[in-house]
């Protein structure tokens, strides 16, 4: 079909062998089980799904600040070193599926930091919110505008201005 494809991704055993990613499964299955049969029914209601473009901010790093990138991996480094000529914004894709008011799952192309997947099911008036990361590709870590003074690894090596994550909760929120 002509249907866009919507792809979320859990990734929470990454790098890690497939031992410990069966264990994590068994010890999921596991905790499911213990609940289901106290779980109610629910009615789902409509289901809808959407992906919608929004603009943010990109950092255009100067070759003193590459140059200044001390201890950032081979991968970070190309990522930045291509935002010197982009544009000064860039189209991220976000991403929604909602089954009425039971639940919905959200998602960014992106590594979000905590506070903002947090974020999103605060402010999400559906019973349950899935806030999932790098769904529909991978821009890299996405900080919290505070997370940029305090300096780290993640900051450094995001391709995100500060205030992009603000941009994209906001997208997401405004269909709930």
């Amino acid at each position: 079909t002509d249907q866009p494809v919507i792809a979320f991704s859990g990734n929470s055993t990454f790098g890690q062998s497939a031992v410990a990613a069966f264990t994590v499964g068994e010890k999921l299955a596991a905790a499911v089980g213990s609940v289901w049969d106290g779980c109610a029914a629910e009615t789902p209601g409509r289901i809808s799904a959407t992906v919608r473009s929004v603009r943010v901010k990109v950092r255009r790093p100067s070759a003193a600040e590459l140059a200044a990138t001390n201890g950032l991996g081979k991968v970070a480094l190309n990522r930045l070193a291509k935002l010197k000529d982009a544009p000064p914004e860039i189209e991220v894709p976000v991403s929604r599926i909602a089954c009425g008011q039971a639940f919905v799952f959200c998602g960014l192309p992106c590594e979000p930091f905590t506070e903002i997947g947090c974020e999103v099911k605060s402010r999400s008036s559906a019973k349950m919110t899935f806030f999932t990361c790098l769904t529909n590709g991978s821009f890299g870590y996405l900080p919290t505008a505070d997370a940029y003074d305090e300096g780290a690894y993640e900051t450094d090596s995001s391709i995100f201005m500060p205030g992009a994550s603000d941009v994209l909760v906001e997208a997401i929120v405004r269909d709930f």
